[in-house]
């Protein structure tokens, strides 16, 4: 081998002598001799000459023999997956072809057909499915591209021929971006393609795509996740970025979001201060009367300009749902809103726990949220601190915080007095308050049977009423907050012109509360609690509010999900910046982020976007304001309530904890319904009559209470009305039967049902007794204790006794005779109809109810005539309620039962104990019983009686008695149903003279207690 050989051999110069000799001399590295240095294009022509091959090149570059092993080897391997990879792809293509339909080809038009055309009667070809996803190039599935970046970068730069992407031949993925390299078909050469816009990076390189950050701007903005739409984005075949990737861009677009959110909020803290001094006046008339003149804009003198003290409404929100003792949020968020703005003046947020931090990472590696130690709930007054007193934003206006509006929860204010040189007002919030009395007042429901939720409705709404109609006038609410207790007790000394009594004293009631409360105990706990109320109505006379925060925290809630933790990095607190962003300045906050990450704003879309949902956002809002929405809404609110009750009680129990954990599975019966009556089990002989079952749906269970429902029924033969409510219905009694009023309208199950008159009502239901033509005998469930009494007084009420007794001869209670049939069990109707598998549909209704007792009577084999020979005549029924009423504290209820039975009244023990005496007295009831004791308890009672009220004249017979049974003063508590004319057997003036019904009253009668004829 010779020295030139060997030289280019060893170290690729060439020795002198050859052809490249003129060119620059250079020593061999190996040897001493000095030779050229020849171009590159020689010395690869020459290694062809010398090997008889070419110099290897990879991508233009000569390579060394070990490199070009190395490619050769990956080359393979990615050439037999390929092949592996096509064989798959074709055997699933071939069982697709079996289903698909070929293509019935196209007239072959003047012009040249295209590669690919077919010939107008060529065969039909199997046609291939044209959406397969999968693609065996490296281009397969969807891209987010950019037209006018990918059109010119699709003409070649070295021929300027249009290139086509068929010929791509590698891609690179860079999140939502690609680079191309596409070869030209003219000249081969590889052109590198991006798909989008690229902007430059810390080191002002031009490598990071757009999309990838609009894509982590929309994600914070939108408040969506990583994960849903990585999923979104796998079913549309679409590559997306890595999660590591991702949280790049999203700390890089994060904090040029909260530096538009901190710009934001310093223009609203300017803005906030003008408007403050402007209308400084109007702000001082709704403070409290004890600030000074100069609390606004305090008159010391300082270096900058004026000191401006703002009000401002604070409130915070936690990053996960907790109530009561379960407060344990890694996140807390709070701000500043102004009060005449409604902008963010400030923002902060506490974060316990950072991910990077627990990992093992150093602060200073990372950015860091961490910034709070202490626990959840002292997160508000902390931030309240840090916002009120140490705030930038303030600082640099130099303003003040004067007022500041919270709610009852915390101790933010006392944190904030505590740190700050000035004294701050503190107003609370009305709504926050409006809910604290609202809960008061449902806690009294339990305690007191006659406030429902009707009622408590409309105290609530005289309270917001007290607080809007006088804003600013902390006296003057004072007195309207405790006139409210008293105005529902008919008390009118302290209401003002709002109150429809002094405008009409003699037609006036109360709407939702007919003739009032009347609860001495319930009088006294709602006068303390609205005393209290006006004793602090200084934190009211502001009426403020702090709608505001509340839907900041529920934007908070939308773009930060609190069934995702994102307080462990810095995503909680980007996307409160957001929220800010877009509570100051609307949609448009993401176009200004974009302007600062030099990206282009989107147009016309974004553009449009942003438009469009400011506009829409503006006329909601006004909307929302209007009194027409807010009452539109408040009807629609309430008739949603009655419909969900409705379906509820109709549905029965389908939806409650552990309600089927004791229930034992079995077969299903099909129960008795209203198909299996029998239309003449209760009718008797001709001589016995008929049994009619009837049952009541009252307003309460005191003596007093409405009835508002009559119910009847004798075979198919059916009679219901309902009845114009005078009272309110306790909630207890609309949780059993349904039934509530509103205005004087009866509605069950929130559907307004026709309700008539009392006095109507017991018309149609004696007409409907008479219908029949035989003697009734009538029959309920609990008659004697409940029902009996009740429809008795209705009756004697509407005058009408004498004409009901005249069809009605007895009263018959299944209740004691249930007892005898089934002992040892209960006997309430639902229990026995459950325990008879007799359907329980519309329970609590009275046609139900008496539908159910006829089927459980059916059941049993309880006919008419044993029914009716249980029965008690109604006259004795009458005598043993007036016995009962005068002699309950004197004889006992068997003594009583006896004098009942054996005829005996209180009006015969009158007139013989003013005939004959003690004397007469013992003659007349010792036809009944000889029982000494009793005797001689009831001539003490006629000698009491008779010297406790020697002065009452009654007329009787146009004669003046020396003695009656009791008196009352006008003064006196009577119940109304005893005022009656009775009209069966009495004098022309008892008839006319209501007032003398008085003499039956005990004198210790109260109108709330019950009304039983007794057990018999």
């Amino acid at each position: 081998m010779s020295r030139t050989t060997f030289c280019f051999v060893r170290c690729g110069n060439v020795a002198s002598g050859s052809p490249a000799a003129a060119a620059d001399t250079t020593p061999c590295l190996f040897t001493s001799v000095t030779h050229c240095r020849p171009p590159r294009s020689h010395i690869s022509t020459w290694y062809s000459l010398y090997f008889n091959t070419k110099m290897p090149r990879h991508k233009g570059r000569i390579i060394s023999a070990k490199r070009l092993h190395t490619l050769q080897a990956k080359a393979a391997a990615l050439k037999r997956a390929r092949e592996a990879r096509q064989a798959e792809e074709t055997e699933e293509e071939l069982e697709q072809a079996e289903w698909e339909i070929p293509e019935t080809p196209k007239a072959a038009v003047r012009r040249k057909l295209s590669p690919g055309s077919v010939e107008e009667n060529a065969a039909p070809k199997k046609a291939k499915s044209t959406e397969t996803e999968d693609n065996t190039n490296c281009a397969g599935g969807r891209r987010i591209v950019e037209y006018k970046v990918l059109g010119k970068g699709l003409w070649c730069c070295y021929c300027k021929e249009c290139m086509s992407l068929d010929n791509i031949e590698d891609e690179k993925l860079f999140g939502l971006g690609s680079i191309l390299n596409v070869r030209c078909h003219k000249c081969c050469t590889i052109n590198v393609v991006p798909t989008g816009k690229r902007h430059a990076d810390s080191l002002n390189r031009e490598t990071l795509f757009d999309v990838n950050a609009k894509f982590a701007l929309g994600v914070i903005n939108s408040g969506s996740l990583y994960a849903p739409l990585r999923a979104l984005f796998a079913a549309m075949n679409m590559p997306i970025m890595s999660y590591q990737t991702y949280k790049k861009y999203e700390r890089s677009v994060g904090k040029k979001v909260e530096e538009v959110a901190k710009v934001s909020c310093e223009e609203a803290a300017k803005e906030e201060r003008e408007l403050t001094i402007q209308n400084k006046a109007a702000l001082e008339q709704i403070l409290p009367e004890h600030l000074s003149a100069d609390f606004i804009i305090p008159t010391t003198v300082t270096t900058f300009e004026k000191v401006v003290r703002i009000m401002v409404s604070f409130d915070m929100g936690w990053s996960r749902r907790a109530a009561g003792r379960n407060y344990d949020s890694l996140n807390g968020y709070g701000c500043m809103v102004g009060n005449f703005t409604g902008k963010v003046i400030d923002y902060d947020t506490d974060n316990r726990m950072c991910m990077m931090c627990e990992a093992g990472h150093t602060p200073d590696t990372h950015d860091c949220r961490l910034n709070y130690f202490g626990s959840a709930k002292g997160m508000e007054a902390h931030v309240a601190k840090k916002l009120v007193i140490d705030s930038n934003i303030l600082k640099s206006q130099n303003l003040e915080v004067g007022v500041l509006v919270t709610d009852e929860d915390c101790s933010s204010v006392a944190a904030c007095r505590a740190a700050a040189s000035h004294e701050i007002v503190k107003q609370s919030d009305k709504n926050h308050a409006s809910k604290g009395v609202k809960k008061v007042l449902y806690g009294m429901e339990k305690k007191h049977g006659e406030i429902n939720a009707e009622a408590i409705k409309w105290l609530h709404t005289c309270f917001t009423y007290a607080l809007s109609q006088n804003k600013g006038n902390s006296a003057a609410m004072a007195i309207a907050l405790r006139a409210i207790p008293l105005h529902t007790f008919n008390d009118h000394t302290l209401c003002g012109n709002w109150c429809g009594y002094k405008r009409d004293p003699e037609n006036y009631d109360h709407r939702t509360v007919p003739g009032g409360f009347t609860n001495e105990q319930l009088r006294e706990d709602l006068i303390d609690v609205f005393n209290k109320l006006a004793d602090n109505a200084n934190k009211f006379s502001a009426a403020a509010s702090s709608n505001s925060n509340e839907s900041i925290n529920s934007m908070m809630a939308r773009k930060c999900p609190k069934n995702t933790c994102l307080s462990m990095s810095e995503s909680a607190d980007f996307r409160y910046a957001a929220v800010v962003g877009k509570k100051n300045l609307g949609e448009v906050y993401t176009q200004k982020t974009m302007e600062l990450t030099t990206l282009s704003p989107g147009i016309p879309f974004n553009t449009s976007y942003v438009k469009s949902t400011d506009r829409a956002t503006t006329s909601r809002r006004s909307l929302y304001n209007t009194r027409d929405f807010k009452k539109k809404r408040i009807i629609k609110a309430k008739h949603r309530a009655n419909i969900k009750y409705r379906k509820e009680v109709a549905e029965g129990t389908t939806y409650e904890s552990n309600c089927n954990l004791l229930v034992l599975d079995g077969v299903e019966v099909i129960p008795l319904g209203e198909d299996d009556i029998s239309e003449n089990w209760l009718v008797g002989g001709e001589a016995e009559g008929v049994v009619v079952l009837f049952d009541l749906e009252t307003g309460g269970l005191k003596a007093d209470s409405d009835i508002l429902q009559i119910g009847a029924r004798c075979g198919k033969k059916i009679f219901d009305t309902f009845i114009r409510p005078t009272k309110s219905i306790p909630k207890e009694t609309t949780k059993v039967n349904g039934l509530t009023s509103n205005s004087g309208d009866l509605f069950r199950h929130g559907k307004q049902v026709k309700a008539i008159p009392l006095q109507a009502a017991i018309t149609s239901f004696i007409d409907f007794l008479v219908s029949f033509g035989k003697v009734v005998y009538l029959c309920a469930h609990n008659a004697f204790a409940f029902d009996g009494p009740r429809i008795l007084a209705a009756i004697t009420r509407s005058g009408q006794l004498q004409r009901f007794q005249s069809t009605v001869k007895g009263l018959v209670d299944s209740l004691p005779i249930l007892k005898k049939n089934r002992p040892g069990k209960s006997n309430a109707l639902g229990i026995v109809a459950q325990d008879l598998n007799i359907s329980l549909k519309d329970a609590h209704d009275a046609v139900a109810d008496i539908t159910m007792l006829h089927l459980i009577l059916q059941e049993l084999k309880l006919s008419a005539s044993f029914l009716i020979s249980e029965s008690i005549l109604v006259t004795t029924l009458i005598n043993r309620m007036e016995l009962k009423r005068h002699l309950e504290n004197v004889l006992t209820k068997g003594m009583l039962d006896k004098f009942a039975k054996g005829g005996l009244t209180v009006e015969s023990i009158q007139d013989t104990f003013n005939a004959s005496g003690v004397t007469g007295v013992t003659t007349l009831v010792k036809s009944v019983t000889k029982h000494q004791a009793s005797i001689d308890k009831l001539c003490d009672w006629c000698q009491k009686q008779n010297a406790g009220h020697s002065t009452t004249a009654s007329v009787t017979n146009n004669t003046v008695l020396p003695f009656t049974a009791s008196t009352s003063t006008a003064t006196e508590p009577v119940n109304e149903f005893l005022h009656v004319a009775w009209t069966s057997n009495e004098p022309e003036e008892r008839q006319s003279s209501p007032d003398l019904f008085k003499e039956y009253l005990p004198p210790d009668f109260e109108t709330s207690q019950q009304l039983p004829f007794g057990d018999f």
